[in-house]
């Protein structure tokens, strides 16, 4: 049996950015709940606007180091 490498690796990557997505979506939704504008959240955390958008809309991936921040920002 021969393994397609390359299908393989699309399905990672398609899994990966769903998750980035739906985690990027609940986080958005937290930020908001406590009224706190995505500027002002990025600040705290030390990216830009432009970044935490990205994050939150799951074009980039959440790591450990961004949740920590993020959650700091917010206060929880």
């Amino acid at each position: 049996m021969t393994i397609d490498l390359k299908s393989e690796r699309d399905k990672l990557l398609k899994k990966a950015i769903e998750q980035d997505r739906k985690e990027g979506a609940r986080l958005r939704k937290l930020r908001e709940s406590k009224g706190l504008k995505s500027g002002w959240v990025a600040d705290k955390m030390g990216i830009t606007a432009g970044y935490l958008s990205d994050l939150e809309r799951g074009n980039r991936h959440w790591r450990q180091r961004h949740v920590d921040a993020f959650m700091g920002a917010i206060g929880s």
